[in-house]
């Protein structure tokens, strides 16, 4: 994903608002593991998002999806989103919209990896403390 210069200052202003409250239920869904929840949330709010910042919701929106995949033991599914979503969240400043996007980059490279460790076969393996919650950079928003 490249990020144009124009866009780039649209979506550093962008990053600056807060969440809107669907960004907040969204991650909460994440972070109770209810991945399939929050993509029907994120992906409402990412198809009318015209500006750049939709990329946050469906780069969090994939990496989510990649741990439902992981759960229901679909390895290449588990792999691609996680891989699709990190590289829609490349671009981004390290928080955007109070979301600690560093945080999120970091702890789903870190899962990719150990899945390729382990590998197909071993898949199970992948122990389900190890899916990371989406934090917030500073203090978490109420959901309204």
């Amino acid at each position: 994903m490249t990020v144009l210069p124009a866009e780039s200052e649209v979506l550093a202003c962008q990053c600056r608002k807060p969440p809107p409250p669907e960004l907040t239920r969204g991650i909460a869904q994440f972070n109770a593991g209810q991945f399939w929840e929050c993509h029907e949330t994120l992906e409402e709010i990412w198809r009318r998002e015209p500006g750049p910042v939709r990329d946050l919701y469906r780069g969090i929106l994939q990496v989510g999806v990649g741990f439902l995949h992981l759960r229901r033991g679909n390895f290449r599914g588990a792999v691609s989103l996680l891989q699709r979503g990190l590289e829609r969240l490349e671009h981004f400043p390290p928080a955007c919209q109070g979301v600690d996007v560093a945080d999120l980059r970091h702890r789903a490279r870190w899962c990719l990896e150990r899945l390729a460790e382990l590998g197909p076969a071993r898949i199970g393996e992948f122990r389900p403390e190890w899916v990371p919650r989406v934090r917030f950079a500073g203090p978490e928003p109420t959901l309204t």
